[in-house]
């Protein structure tokens, strides 16, 4: 006959019975251990900020700071928020739905203007210090008419401060989801 085992016992007639409180020890260990794995992965990706640099307005991440007061460069110099800068991203504006109804491709911009304006009178992907009197939010990386037909659907909004004080520090929210 064999030893019993940390999981098994014998009984009186030598059959081994499983310890089932241990097994779900054990098994609920696991998936604790399992979840705080995923948890901690995901706070580290979270915690990863844009790549610095300079970089192509259409690879311009959410939260990425801009050392530049220009709205139209095809690249931007993304600098540490904790750096003064004049602006920031913190809006992606997907441009899949509705946009058949425009019969000239400048009225794009004006319907971006006004998607960067609700963001900000909502509050959305902004921190709660952000307020509506002295902030802007303004389209940027806004696709030619030609990257649009080719399939390049996503604009950014960016952050200014309307009196053209720099920004210091990380404006940027995401949703939570």
């Amino acid at each position: 006959m064999s030893e019993p085992t940390a999981t098994s016992e014998t009984d009186d007639s030598g059959v081994r019975a499983t310890r089932w409180g241990l097994v779900g020890l054990i098994a609920g260990g696991t998936i604790l251990a399992v979840l705080v794995g995923v948890v901690g992965v995901r706070a580290i990706v979270a915690s990863i900020g844009p790549p610095l640099g300079v970089t192509a307005a259409a690879d311009l991440k959410l939260g990425s700071c801009l050392a530049e007061e220009s709205f139209d460069l095809e690249e931007f110099t993304v600098v540490t928020c904790s750096e003064a800068h004049p602006q920031q991203v913190v809006g992606l504006i997907e441009m899949d739905q509705g946009t058949a109804v425009y019969t000239d491709f400048s009225a794009m911009t004006i319907y971006l203007e006004a998607v960067c304006d609700r963001f900000l009178e909502y509050g959305l992907f902004l921190s709660p210090d952000v307020k509506n009197d002295a902030f802007d939010l303004t389209a940027i990386a806004i696709p030619t008419e030609q990257e649009f037909a080719a399939g390049q659907r996503t604009a950014l909004c960016s952050l200014t401060s309307l009196d053209g004080a720099a920004l210091v520090g990380d404006y940027y929210r995401p949703l939570p989801g």
